[in-house]
Formats: structure tokens, sequence, C-alpha cells
């Protein structure tokens, strides 16, 4: 609790300074005011007026107080201090360079003079300074080594007596030279006196202890005597409050006890004596005189000293060894853990910084905790039980931990120890259980730590709620590998599923503990200097509160949520790993889809964002087993996989922004992309179970049913992915009709795939009329694309060349003609690409001589045609959606029909004279058709055509010398053409005349197709 007088006493000061900076600032104004007008300044009630003019000159800066006397603030003559300048900034006609602003000099010089006066420098710099101090310590420590290396020399040569009388001879001198220096080298004789206490404990040590020293038989006697010495050198030490001499002391006398133990005896199993003495008097130091150091170092110096006491004596094994091995551990860890908790407040407030008591009580525990768990193991009775130990160590931190908490209000060290009590009870069980035990225990201590940070907001316990969760989860993956899957009525089984669930379930927990806790105001503000180059770091992991300034606006990652994501997906990942050993084959999916609408559930609820995206990776988990489960086990029950697929969809309806609007927990799951994998995961299911249960035409039915249903609900629940979902079973039920096989012939199936036909092109009219959504209209290209296939596959299944080219044309003229009544580009390719399969195809088999005349004819006429209806729709097309352009567009495709006419009679085959007629006549075929729609490229076919059968007329005149009446034929078919294509071009100049004659010298109209297919007036 704070002083009460001293908050009254600071409240004074703050009004005192308060009403003087009021007085400075109204005594401002004056002289301002003055100072404008020309007139001297009015005095003010309580300030004396200057003696001199008002001059524009810097204060005077204040003379420090001597060292000694009481600091007194200096007042400025003239310039008021900083602050009454800052009041004063607004008011209106003050120039700047009137009154120069006052520095904050003089604040900051009047600092030093509040502090204790600082020690004079010592004379002769660092020489004397090695010279006075340095040098005294390590001559008394040099000679407690000699002294010690000294006596046991010289044990032969004298006697107990006469070693004994020497070393308090030594003692004496040391002790009478620092008496008579005292006055005059106050600091040496502190070594002096410090060195003559130490050496003293070290001889009535001896007296009994040492074999060749001993004059003191009994044990109790010796142990006395060491008492009293202590509390000898104590007294002094209180007496003359001096830490050298308490420092020097402890420091040599646990020396003296490893130099005994180091050299053996038969005094060595009675030495740990001196040690717990030795400590005794440590915390005397602190709890009296605030010496944290003194107390350290004898801490350090009794588990040192009992480590080497212990390795030196050996045990019979005995358990008397034992407890009264034990017995003084116990002591040292209590003797200094409870000198910490009842040291002086100023001390642990303002003295010692919290680190080092937290590194004090942290050496303690872990010294008593390791050396003890030593010797717990090394005792054959007592190895077995290093959890009850464990337990009991961990029962007393939590003991000193509450009464820190109780006695010691707001001091951090109650959630150190209250940290550490966990730690070793994570020991304990470590010791005591294992498997999916241990883990449980891991993760309820992560969740006991997270929320020991939040009441303390202590840095180092939240890291170390990190690590144990860790360990919990590596633990939890690890051992889940081993665990065999039992049956529901095993034994164990009911204790595997308790410790599996409440593992997961606790990371959860964790993750909602963490998210709804501001670490920001349990954070230090800064790190440590010696962390500043990765404050960046710190601060993204909430270990710090204050943003870095090179960042700037740079948000933290994910939101601030990494650690609730990352508890989050680790108990996903272990109800995962859990799931397979603790349920049957057929139940896991189910499982897993009631985790996934569970959190679909909470996350809103809690706007928990980590539930969210924890309900989407178990929905990928649970596909899996689901698809198993339904498709791989035809034993499987049906309400198995019915409420399966039941709770993803049920998920997907409650994240769908139609029916619950948007939420923050369900960020991931209204994400663009998220409804469609969400709809299509549930639908995956529910079309599994409809192929498992009809699995002939019955299922393609059912699937196709499906589609329709899905597409009714485009107008209820989200748009874009009830229509590609929809879309997609039909394309199932599509694909499920092709692998079919070994079918009976029937009306239904003859019937079935021309209805699948038709509700593709219903479906893709339906998706195509809800233009309001603009995802759907696309999902109709699926549809569309589904009813081709079905329409060619079947073709190709029930008519036989090549008649089968014929039928494919026509339903390439189909999709051509639906595409160009109703602007669909996905049925326009899918008739350009089932007219190119029937092109290739009818070029690459027409040579097989049992084809059908007629039927290779019709299959040759109708793909022409479809490229020639091609050409003309392609032009139709760009004419109207883009007038400027002239209708050039689709030339290639009258190309294409002019080959495969000219490729017609090789087919069938025709030879010499009736191949060139043929030829021919197609040639004028061609002309004929450019006039009506006017595309030159058609006489251009034809011109090329006619070009082929004169050169075939020739070759066959000149070098195959065919009969004069082929020849006849062959060139009078030529002639008649020519002259009819003669003609027809005479026709189209006679045209073009007359259209320029009635246009006269009126503005040119825009070139049409048959003004520029019509030849030159010089061909006339």
């Amino acid at each position: 609790m704070p002083d009460i007088n001293e908050l009254k006493q600071i409240r004074r000061e703050l009004a005192d300074v308060m009403d003087r900076v009021a007085e400075l600032s109204s005594r401002l104004r004056q002289l301002e005011a003055a100072e404008a007008k020309g007139e001297p300044a009015p005095p003010v009630q309580g300030v004396e007026p200057p003696r001199e003019p008002v001059r524009v000159v810097p204060p005077p800066l204040p003379v420090a107080p001597s060292a000694g006397s009481p600091s007194a603030p200096v007042r400025p003559a003239v310039a008021p201090p900083t602050v009454a300048a800052k009041a004063d900034a607004p008011i209106a006609g003050r120039e700047s360079t009137a009154i120069p602003s006052p520095t904050p000099a003089p604040k900051r010089e009047s600092a030093p003079a509040a502090k204790s006066p600082a020690k004079p420098s010592q004379p002769g710099g660092w020489e004397m300074t090695l010279g006075s101090y340095w040098l005294p310590r390590l001559g008394i420590l040099l000679l407690a080594m000699a002294a010690v290396f000294g006596l046991s020399a010289a044990m032969n040569a004298w006697g107990p007596w006469a070693r004994v009388g020497v070393g308090y001879a030594v003692c004496a001198v040391f002790l009478g030279c620092a008496w008579w220096l005292e006055r005059k080298y106050a600091r040496y004789a502190q070594v002096l006196f410090a060195g003559g206490l130490g050496l003293s404990y070290f001889v009535t040590y001896a007296a009994h202890f040492l074999q060749y020293a001993r004059i003191i038989e009994s044990t109790t006697v010796g142990i006395a005597l060491l008492a009293i010495v202590v509390l000898i050198w104590a007294a002094f030490a209180h007496l003359r409050k001096s830490s050298i001499v308490a420092t020097l002391v402890v420091f040599m006398g646990n020396l003296t006890v490893l130099l005994t133990t180091l050299q053996g005896g038969e005094i060595v199993p009675f030495s740990v004596a001196g040690i717990l003495v030795l400590g005794i008097g440590s915390a005397f130091f602190l709890l009296r005189h605030r010496w944290y150091y003194v107390a350290v170092l004898g801490l350090v110096g009794c588990y040192v000293n009992h480590v080497v006491w212990a390795v030196s004596v050996e045990s019979s094994g005995r358990t008397q060894d034992f407890w009264i091995a034990l017995g003084f551990l116990i002591s040292y860890f209590l003797i200094f853990a409870l000198a910490e908790l009842f040291s002086p407040e100023e001390v642990r407030r303002k003295t010692i910084p919290t680190w080092v008591r937290t590194s004090f009580l942290t050496v303690n525990s872990v010294a008593f905790f390791a050396i003890a768990s030593m010797q717990v193991a090394g005792f054959k009775l007592y190895a077995p039980h290093q959890d009850v130990f464990r337990f009991y160590f961990a029962l007393v931190l939590l003991l000193i931990g509450l009464a820190y908490l109780r006695l010691r209000a707001n001091d951090p060290l109650y959630n150190a120890y209250i940290t550490k009590a966990i730690v070793v009870a994570t020991y304990g069980l470590t010791a005591r259980y294992g498997g999916s035990t241990l883990t449980a225990c891991l993760s309820v201590q992560t969740l006991a730590l997270l929320y020991t940070a939040r009441r303390s907001g202590l840095v180092v316990t939240r890291i170390l709620a990190f690590g144990t969760a860790g360990l919990a989860f590596a633990h939890g993956a690890v051992t889940s590998l081993g665990i065999n899957a039992a049956p529901y009525s095993g034994e164990g089984y009911l204790d595997s599923l308790f410790e599996a669930g409440l593992t997961v379930l606790v990371f959860f927990a964790a993750s909602q503990l963490y998210q709804r806790t501001d670490w920001s105001i349990r954070s230090p503000k800064q790190a440590p200097r010696f962390l500043r180059d990765v404050d960046e770091m710190l601060w993204r992991l909430d270990l710090i509160a204050e943003k870095p300034r090179e960042l700037r606006d740079a948000p933290k990652p994910l939101w601030g949520l990494l650690f609730p994501f990352l508890y989050a997906l680790a108990g996903a990942v272990l109800l995962v790993a859990y799931t397979p050993q603790l349920t049957q084959d057929t139940h896991r999916a189910l499982v897993l889809s009631g985790a996934v609408l569970v959190f679909t559930l909470l996350a809103p609820i809690l706007s928990s964002r980590p539930f969210g995206l924890t309900a989407m990776a178990l929905t990928v988990c649970a596909l899996l087993p689901a698809t198993f489960e339904i498709a791989g086990q035809p034993s499987a029950r049906l309400w198995l996989a019915i409420m399966t697929a039941a709770f993803l969809f049920a998920a997907a309806l409650r994240s769908d922004t139609r029916l619950v609007g948007r939420s923050e927990g369900l960020h991931f799951q209204q994400n663009p992309a998220s409804p469609y994998f969400l709809y299509a995961s549930a639908v995956w299911l529910v079309g599994l179970i409809l192929r498992r249960e009809w699995p002939h035409l019955g299922g393609v039915v059912a699937l196709a049913a499906a589609a329709f249903v899905l597409a009714v609900l485009v107008l209820r629940l989200h748009p874009g992915a009830m229509a590609w979902v929809g879309a997609a079973m039909f394309a199932w039920a599509a694909g499920r009709w092709f692998v079919l096989k070994n079918i009976e012939p029937s009306f239904f199936a003859s019937a079935l795939p021309w209805a699948l036909v038709a509700a593709g092109v219903a479906l893709d009219r339906y998706y195509s009329s809800l233009r309001r959504f603009s995802p759907v209209p696309i999902a109709g290209a699926l549809t569309i694309a589904a009813a081709w296939c079905v329409a060619n596959i079947h073709v190709w299944r029930i008519v036989l060349p090549p008649w089968v080219w014929f039928w494919g044309s026509v339903i390439a003229m189909a999709f051509l003609a639906y595409a160009l009544v109703f602007r669909s580009a996905t049925s326009a390719v899918l008739s350009f690409l089932g007219a190119a399969i029937v092109t290739g195809s009818i070029v690459t088999a027409a040579q097989n001589a049992d084809f059908t005349v007629v039927g290779l004819v019709a299959g040759f006429v109708a793909i022409a045609a479809y490229w020639g209806a091609m050409e003309r729709g392609t032009n139709a097309l760009v004419a109207s959606t883009t007038p400027s352009r002239t209708a050039v567009t689709g030339f290639v495709f009258c190309y294409v029909a002019a080959g495969l006419l000219v490729l017609l009679p090789i087919r069938v085959p025709l030879h010499g004279a009736s191949l060139i007629g043929a030829w021919a006549g197609l040639a004028l075929v061609l002309f004929l058709i450019s006039v009506p729609f006017q595309q030159k490229h058609y006489r251009y076919a034809g011109l090329v055509i006619f070009a082929l059968s004169i050169g075939l007329a020739f070759w066959d005149t000149v070098i195959k010398s065919t009969s004069n009446l082929q020849r006849f034929v062959a060139f009078s078919v030529l002639c008649v053409v020519v002259l009819l294509v003669a003609y027809g071009y005479q026709r189209a100049m006679l045209h073009l005349s007359g259209s320029e004659k009635q246009s006269g010298d009126s503005e040119p109209a825009p070139t049409s197709s048959s003004s520029q297919d019509a030849p030159p007036d010089t061909q006339a």
C-alpha cells in the first residue's frame, strides 16, 4: 500500500507549484501590457518588483545548493518558466521576439540538488581505486585460503590446541588493527573486520569439524559455537551497518565450508550444519538491513556447498540419511523464500528490480527442485514416488504464491510462484501419467497459465503458456498415433474419451480467453534496451504495448488474433487426430461434421473468427472420411450419411448472408468464394448418397431432380453457389449416365438421354433468365455443356458411320441455332467443337469402301452446310454488334465448306470427266450463292475450284491421254461454266454502273458488301 504521508506531501508540493505558475503567468501579462504602453509595470501582491527596468535577457541559471544543504528553488529575475510561456501563447498582438522563450535549463539543473551528494572521486583515479578498494579484499581472500592450507600443512607439527589458538590469535590481530584504523581509514577497516570475523568462523568450525584441530568433541557444542560466531559477526555488521563486512563474511564462510568438504575427513557428514547456519545469517541481513545481494550470495553458497557435500558423503541407503539430506534442502529453500517474502517493502518496490527478485526465487526453486529430484531418484525406496514429491513441492510453491497475494498486494512475484507451481505440477503429471492423460494435464496447465497471465499481466507467464501449449499439442499429436481404436464398450474407452475431449475443449477455451483479453494494457510499453531491434516482432506478438514508430499504420497480423487462431487450429488438429482412434469407421464423418456445425453456430455468437476458420478447416477434414464411408462402405447406415450431409448443409445455411446477414465470427464463411465450397461439400455428400441408393438409371434421374431442386433454391439462398452447385449436380447426372453400362434396351433408357438434353437446355434458359444475379447466368454454361455431351455421346453410341456424321452435323447445327437465337456463347463454342470433331472424323475415315454412298454424301453435305451456316451466323453476329466492320469475319468457314464439297466427289469416288464436271458444277453453285449472300469469298472459293477443274481437264487430256468423248464432255462443261460466270460478272458490273449514275454528285454512301464484291470498271 502507498504511504499516506508521502501522498499528502506530493499533493502539497503540486499545489505550491501550480500556485507559483499562476503567479508568474499573471506577472508576465502585466509586464507585457506595461511594455506595450511604455509604462512601468504595476506591482503584484506577493511579488517583489524588479529593481531594474525590464530587459529582454535570458533567465539566469540557478546555482546548485551545496552538499548537505537543503535544495531551494532559485527564481529567475524576469523570465517566467516554460509553462507560463506556453499558457500565454494565444494572446493576440504578442511578438515572438519580445521576450525570449525561457529555457528549461533551470529545471534540469536544479534536479541534482535534491539528490544526496555524490561520492567524491577517488584521488589518483583507477590506480587508487584498485589499491584501496580491491587489493584489501583480495588480500583477505588470499589470507583465508593461506590459513586453511597452512593449518592443513602444519597438522603433524602442531597439536589441536595450538592450531586453534594460533587461529584465534590471528583473528584478534585482524580485529585489533581494524579497530585502531577505523576512524582514519573506515573502508579499509571494514575489510579487516570482515577478514577477522570470517577467520574466526573458520577457526571455530575447525575446532570440532576438522580432525587435526578438534578440541571440541560434542557436535552439539560445535554447532552452537558456530552459531555464536555467526551471531557475533552478524551483530557486528548490524551495529556498524556494513554490507561489505556482511558480504565478505558470507562469502568466506561458504568458502571455508567448501574447502573443508573438498579435503574430506570425519567432519564432512556434519558440515551441512554450517551451510544451514550461513543461510540463516544471510537471510537475517536481508530482513534486517535490506542487503539483498548478501542473501543472493548466501543462496548460491548454500546450494553449491550442499551439492559438493552430497557428492562427498557416501550414503548408506538408510531412510534416515534421505530425510536428513532432504530436510536440509527444505530448510535452505524455506529460509530464502520466506526471507524474500518478508523482506522490507522498500527493497521489493524500489531498490531491487523485479527481474532480479524473480531470478532470485527462480534460482532458489530450481536449485531445490533439481537437487531434491536427484536425491529422490537416488533412493530406491522413493524413486517410484517422484510424482508425489513434485506435487508436494508444487503445493508449497502455490502456498507461497498465495501468501504473496495475501500479504504483499500487487507484488508480481505471486504470479511467478503460481507459475512455477503449475510447471512443477506438470512435471509431476509427467511422472505419474502418460498418453492422452498427460496431454490433457498439459492443456489444462496452458489454460491456467493464460488465466494467470491475464490476472497478473506478466509477459513471462504468457510465454510459458505458449510453450506449454506447444508441448501439449506435440505430445497429443504423437500419442494419438499410438492409440488403438477401441470399441465403445471396451475397457478404458470412457477415460480416453474424456481426456481427449478435455484436451480439445481446453485448446478452444484458451483461444477464447486469449481473444477476449486486452493484452495491450497488460504488456509493458516497450521492450528492454537490449531487445530494441526486435520491437516490431514483439509488438506483433502482443508482447509489448507501444507500437514502434517504424511501423506507423501497419496492422497486426490476422487482426491481432494470431495466438487465438493458433490455439483454435491446434484444437482442431487434435480433434481430427483423436477421432479415428475413438470412433468407429462409420461414425467419424458424423463427428467431424457435427463439430463443423457447432463451431459455425458458436463463431457468430462469440464473434470469434478463429472458430469460423476452425469450422472451415473441419469441413475439409470431414469430406474425406464422409466420402469413404458413403461411397466405399455400402454397409454404412443411411441415416448416418444423411445426418452428415445435413450437418454440413446446416452449417452452410448458417453462413448464408441472405438468411443471417453479415457476422464478425463468420468472416471466412462469408468470403465471396466460401459459399460455393460450403454448399458444394454438402451437395457432394447428397450426390454420393443418391448414387449409392440408386445405382442404375434411377440414380441419374435422382441427381437430375436434385439439380432442379437446387435451381429453385437460387431464389432463396446464395444465388451463385446454388446455381453452380445445381449445374454441377446436373453434370454429375450426365456423367453418371455416361458411365453406366449393360443397360437393358427400353423406352425409358432410350428417352432418358434426350430428356437430359432437354433438362440441360431448360436449366440454361432458367439460369440465363436470372440476370439480376451476376454469377447465375454463367452457370448455365455447365448445363448446356452437359446436354451437348449427352446428345453427342448418345448419337455416337446408337448410330453407325457414315450416318453418325450426318446426325453429328445436325446436333452441331441445332446448337448453332440455339446460340444464334439466344446469344449463347457457350452453345456456339460447343457447336463449333462438335462440327470440328465431325469434320476431322469424316475426312480421315471416309475412305472406307464399305460406307454407303448416300450416307457419305449426306454427311459431307450436312457438315458443309453447317460451316456455311456458321459463316452466315458469324457475319450476322458481327454486323449486329459492330456495324462499321465488313462482314468478312467468317470467310474461313466458307473455305472449309468448299473444301469438304471438293473432297466429296473424290470420296464417292468419281474420276475423269465426272470429277471435272462435279467440280465445275460446284464452282457454279458457289458463284450463285455469292449473289444473294454478297460474300466475295464464295466467289473466290468458286474460282479456286474452277481452276482445279481446268487443271484436272488438262491433266487428263495431256498426261493421261483420255478418249475424245471424255475430253469433249470435260471441256464443254468447263465452257458452260466459264460463260455463266462471265455472265454473272457482267450483270454485276451493270448493276454497279446503274447505282453510280443514280447516286450522281450526292455524298457517297457507306460501302456495302455488294459494291465491294463487284468487278472494277476496267473489266467491262
